[in-house]
């Protein structure tokens, strides 16, 4: 079984040092249960690093995420997130060329591809976000998962859900025959699309 050819000091110092030959920035995270970080470079993608007890070190690109901390995850063509594994016997150089050859390329477009995706969540948010605005003025309550039930006059009641820009579902009626002859006589009231 192979183990590490050098001490987690020895790691560190060749991470700096990789990180150094990339132009880039290397934050360890702190404790003692992970010897793990981030390498960032200006305007680049940030690299995720662990070290295994092997001697392998990972390094994949750390996808951005939105301010409620949710995460872009595109496809890019049917591969997950871009990634590559070098051991820590390699020269700092050694190991930033294969980050230059082997991962940044992919890292690059994945990063864009995460930023697009962003920008249309945040368009749809933005939109879900009106449409429930205009569902508060008449007088819908939303609870902390962006749905609601709205009791109208009588004993009835529905919950509606806002699922996209264009999109809010009526997921569930209770209502009295009365009030159901009401609905389907105000959606036959619509114009055909």
């Amino acid at each position: 079984m192979k183990h590490r050819s050098r001490t987690p000091e020895e790691i560190h110092k060749l991470l700096e040092a990789t990180a150094t030959n990339l132009g880039a920035e290397l934050k360890m995270a702190s404790g003692s249960w992970c010897e793990c970080g981030h390498m960032t470079r200006d305007g680049g993608p940030v690299l995720w690093v662990s070290v295994d007890g092997k001697g392998r070190i990972s390094i994949s690109h750390e996808r951005p995420r939105h301010d409620d901390g949710k995460g872009a995850e595109p496809y890019m063509g049917g591969r997950w997130k871009p990634a590559i594994t070098v051991g820590d016997g390699r020269t700092p150089e050694a190991i930033a060329a294969d980050i230059e050859r082997r991962l940044l390329p992919d890292a690059v477009a994945d990063l864009a591809a995460c930023r697009e995706q962003m920008k249309r969540e945040s368009a749809e948010t933005e939109g879900m976000d009106k449409a429930r605005e205009m569902l508060k003025g008449a007088g819908v309550k939303f609870d902390c998962h962006g749905s609601f039930e709205y009791a109208g006059r009588g004993p009835g009641y529905v919950s509606i859900r806002v699922d996209a820009v264009r999109s809010v579902r009526f997921e569930s009626f209770s209502l009295t025959a009365e009030q159901a002859v009401q609905v389907v006589e105000l959606l036959a009231s619509f114009p055909k699309t």
